[in-house]
């Protein structure tokens, strides 16, 4: 589980665009977690801005118990 996890936060560091004093990147959250987020990166100096003019796809999401995240 710990290497998974890893591995998965390497992964998306790797997709940030990185200058010399910050790191910036997008991604996609459901609506009704914004409040959740915007309070775990309130804690921290990031900034979160909603951005919806874009051409990317709405990624396919399936709200799941955390009880079966072993088998996704």
């Amino acid at each position: 589980m710990f290497l998974a996890r890893e591995k998965a936060l390497y992964e998306n560091l790797n997709r940030l665009n990185i200058s010399a004093t910050s790191n910036q990147g997008y991604f996609w959250a459901p609506t009704r977690n914004i409040e959740e987020l915007k309070t775990k990166i309130g804690e921290t100096k990031a900034e979160i801005e909603e951005f919806n003019n874009h051409i990317i796809p709405e990624p396919t999401y399936y709200n799941t118990p955390e009880f079966l995240d072993m088998w996704m």
